[in-house]
């Protein structure tokens, strides 16, 4: 069947919500998340289509809405970014403790009414789509009965990310002052003074709900560093976040001591080692379908840690091991491989390798590659907190007149028309009285 989309057809017009409720309803599955579920929707493939092509022309300016605090919109290499802008500000020596926050069940409890409020100010070429798919409750099919959504994003929607990520844009706004804080979707991070992290997380608490974001104290980490031990423990007494000296997982990457980031890392080598093993003896029946779960599957998790832990080139020796002594020979009848026959191997496969590379090997590569891709967005970082750091020191020294223009000038859409473009046909155009 033959589907026609006409260019005033969903993203370009508002439409009548009633003929948007098959295109809109979704196939629910639950996702096991260990534990807890978490509901999965399946939508129309016309509707991935359409999502899909929006994104892919309207991704610098939800890039440019979204900013350098919320990193999940599309940004180049934005998981990799958020760890090493962490990891930065937890090494300085004026950093106290990192804060690491869980939410409950965020994408479900987006706050959508408010989001289909705010996400046309922040980005408005966004507007029609948004509103046309989720102004109205959508029908989610499970088990043979039909339950409506009515809050949130659906989980499986393509635009969902990108309208989770501009509708927390506001409230992490807000929350923007004299704390340092990096956003991934909705893992949030901050680190400073203790004090200044207290704050932070009292805002967070009060304004949060409004927008559908709930912290999971029990979840929650705050990572600090051991002589201000005392201190963590008596600001945030009342608060249940977990304090630990140690170190923290964060976004598949670790966070912490210098002991704690080997043991991460160590776990996650015996871990894929494991997986390596299991790999080893599918190979002996069926060697390309263990060489395409290698390559395409095992290889992406080691190499992200690579690209976001430098000095983790001898820890990741027992994969090369396993790979040069067990699942090479299986894979190719072959026992023994020399040092230029590895390295043969190693190559892709259009030089006349086989693409499997050596994790050891590699490792200083990917991590200092990371660095350079990531480095313009670290950049932009750092340019905003010293802009920012000016602001608070130059405001004392204002007049009290200027102070509170500032002020005013600091609210929220207050200065919006200094960065929108002229554009007659969208109202954006001012004109002298």
């Amino acid at each position: 069947m033959a589907i026609k989309v006409t260019k005033g057809q969903n993203c370009d017009e508002f439409v009548d919500p009633s003929g948007l409720e098959a295109y809109t309803a979704c196939h629910l599955i639950a996702l096991d998340k260990n534990p807890g579920v978490r509901p999965i929707g399946v939508g129309e493939v016309v509707r991935r289509i359409i999502s899909k092509t929006i994104l892919s022309v309207t991704s610098v300016e939800i890039q440019k809405s979204a900013g350098s605090l919320q990193l999940c919109a599309g940004q180049p290499s934005g998981c990799e970014s958020a760890v090493h802008a962490l990891r930065h500000i937890f090494d300085d020596s004026s950093t106290q403790a990192t804060l690491l926050v869980d939410a409950s069940n965020a994408f479900n409890n987006l706050n959508r009414q408010l989001a289909l409020v705010n996400i046309p100010s922040v980005c408005p070429v966004l507007l029609n789509i948004v509103i046309n798919t989720y102004r109205t409750d959508a029908k989610l099919f499970v088990g043979g009965e039909t339950i409506l959504s009515r809050e949130g994003t659906t989980q499986g929607d393509p635009l969902a990310m990108a309208m989770y990520a501009l509708a927390l844009v506001p409230m992490i706004n807000c929350l923007h002052g004299h704390i340092k804080q990096v956003w991934y979707a909705d893992d949030a991070a901050a680190a400073g003074l203790l004090t200044n992290l207290r704050s932070w997380w009292n805002m967070l608490c009060d304004i949060g709900p409004q927008y559908g974001y709930f912290v999971n104290s029990a979840k929650t980490f705050l990572i600090v560093k051991e002589k201000h031990v005392v201190q963590a423990h008596s600001i945030f007494t009342d608060t249940g976040i977990q304090i630990t000296t140690e170190g923290k997982r964060y976004l598949g990457s670790a966070l912490g001591s210098p002991a704690f980031v080997e043991s991460y890392v160590n776990g996650k080598v015996k871990e894929w080692s494991d997986e390596l093993s299991k790999l080893c003896e599918f190979a002996t029946s069926q060697p390309h379908a263990a060489f395409s779960a290698l390559t395409h599957g095992l290889f992406g998790r080691w190499i992200y840690l690579s690209r976001t832990l430098s000095n983790i080139s001898e820890s990741l020796s027992p994969l090369e091991q396993n790979i040069r002594l067990h699942f090479l020979p299986t894979l190719t009848g072959k026992c023994v491989f020399s040092d230029l026959e590895r390295q043969l191997l190693s190559l892709p496969s259009h030089l006349g390798g086989l693409g499997i590379i050596n994790p050891c090997a590699s490792s200083v590569a990917q991590f200092d590659s990371s660095q350079k891709v990531t480095g313009p967005l670290e950049i932009y970082l750092k340019n905003r907190r010293s802009c920012e750091e000016l602001a608070s020191a130059l405001h004392p020294q204002l007049s009290l007149d200027l102070q509170r223009a500032r002020e005013f000038a600091c609210l929220k859409g207050a200065s919006s028309w200094l960065t929108a473009l002229p554009i007659d046909e969208h109202g954006f155009a001012l004109h002298k009285p």
